[in-house]
């Protein structure tokens, strides 16, 4: 901006002015990251899946280069499984790796690093909260189990079926389907 300022100095006798022609060039000022920025995405999400909505840096300055911003995950990117995802001067934290576990790891505390065109930055930390999701249990290898013909009515086949499952604490209910048993001749 350029300012025109008169001075004009006095004695008792005479008055003199001048005018001064002042120019304010403009110098990069640093971008400030946002604060209280948290996000939430559910476990085994797919590559390319956002964590929630974006955010943004502010910087004053507003034309390039030192307007322009751009978002570095600096640290807490535990297996590398999140990258930043950039659209004009906001961010949006994107799964990189299908390797979400919430029984493993269901918080990330993430150092995001916003820079600006002339090289001044400022750091703030992007919560990452991985939601549970209820994962399916499993029935280990299946197998072929005999019985002799004629056994009693509640003879044990076979040793118990094993069954494991991510989600600590649930239930489980077994159920034979009909056209396995055969005439309804097993009963769990």
């Amino acid at each position: 901006k350029v300012y025109d300022v008169t001075v004009t100095i006095s004695d008792t006798m005479a008055t003199a002015s001048q005018l001064f022609t002042i120019d304010v060039t403009d110098a990069n000022d640093e971008p400030t990251f946002p604060s209280d920025v948290s996000r939430t995405v559910p476990e085994n999400s797919i590559v390319g899946t956002l964590a929630g909505s974006s955010f943004a840096g502010s910087d004053i300055d507003t034309k390039p280069p030192w307007g322009t911003l751009q978002y570095t995950i600096i640290s807490g990117n535990t297996e590398d499984v999140f990258e930043v995802a950039i659209a004009g001067n906001a961010a949006t934290i994107k799964v990189k790796k299908a390797a979400l576990n919430f029984e493993a790891l269901n918080i990330y505390t993430l150092e995001v690093k916003v820079q600006d065109g002339g090289g001044l930055h400022d750091k703030g930390d992007v919560l990452v909260t991985v939601a549970d999701v209820n994962e399916p249990p499993t029935i280990a290898e299946s197998a072929s189990f005999s019985v002799d013909e004629n056994a009693a009515m509640a003879t044990s086949v076979g040793s118990p079926i094993s069954v494991s499952d991510p989600d600590a604490g649930q239930l489980h209910a077994f159920e034979l389907e009909p056209v396995s048993t055969q005439g309804n001749l097993l009963m769990i």
